[in-house]
């Protein structure tokens, strides 16, 4: 099984309301004075959260995503590309598209500005759709990975776009600053350069299956097992609710 983003997240919730469980138990235990249970729950509560922990960090630091729902690619690259804005859009100005080698990496259409106005109040916007736009083939059109930044302090009359794409260089053989494409109805000259075009170490990058699956079944095992008398408790194992 490949596990996904979202498989992932789910399990994990499950986990949560698993581990919220214990803690109950627990602090049942202890005002019973059943030591022993106590202790069990204690332990189990500990190692559960520490799985959770793990599992949300991965999520969190976006190194899931390099897998595309699968074992990571050998060839995984960094493009650094930077696109220097003017100061002003002088009349309403919607976004026609950003693309990479050919791929939607923001939302066609978005509106930018409702009439003139400058580009530092309009950067943001894009930078904050380029790092919540959800690809329409995210894990099979060989990107792993988009964030974007932009500085509007340095040279505000020239603002900078900085996108970052980790991406399958066999899927994208020849990355140039021409990979990113922005257009808008204005349309808008922008300039472009690659800054960087780097090999990643996959191996201390990604997030494989193996590494998933581990966290997973340990999740699975301390949710499954529990502790002192089982005759009145439901065996809430995860995967069947999956």
């Amino acid at each position: 099984m490949n596990f996904t983003r979202q498989n992932i997240k789910n399990r994990t919730v499950l986990a949560r309301c698993c581990y919220a469980d214990m803690i109950i138990d627990m602090m049942e235990a202890s005002v019973s004075g059943d030591n022993e249970l106590y202790n069990c729950m204690k332990k189990k509560a500990w190692m559960l959260k520490y799985s959770i922990d793990q599992m949300c960090e991965y999520v969190s630091h976006n190194l899931f995503s390099i897998n595309a729902g699968s074992e990571p690619q050998a060839q995984a690259y960094l493009a650094k590309i930077t696109l220097t804005f003017p100061a002003t859009v002088p009349v309403t100005t919607t976004l026609t598209s950003i693309k990479f080698g050919g791929v939607d990496i923001a939302t066609p259409g978005l509106a930018l500005s409702s009439g003139p106005l400058h580009f530092i109040y309009i950067l943001p916007t894009i930078v904050n759709d380029i790092n919540t736009y959800v690809r329409a083939n995210q894990y099979t059109d060989g990107i792993y990975g988009i964030t974007a930044s932009a500085d509007i302090t340095t040279t505000p009359t020239a603002p900078t776009l900085t996108i970052n794409v980790t991406y399958d260089s066999s899927v994208f053989p020849s990355v140039t600053s021409g990979s990113i494409v922005y257009v808008d109805n204005i349309p808008t000259a922008t300039s472009l350069i690659l800054d960087s075009n780097s090999e990643l170490a996959v191996s201390n990058y990604s997030f494989t299956n193996d590494i998933a699956r581990k966290f997973l079944n340990q999740m699975d095992e301390y949710c499954g097992c529990p502790c002192g008398d089982n005759s009145k408790i439901t065996n809430d194992i995860l995967p069947k609710y999956i």
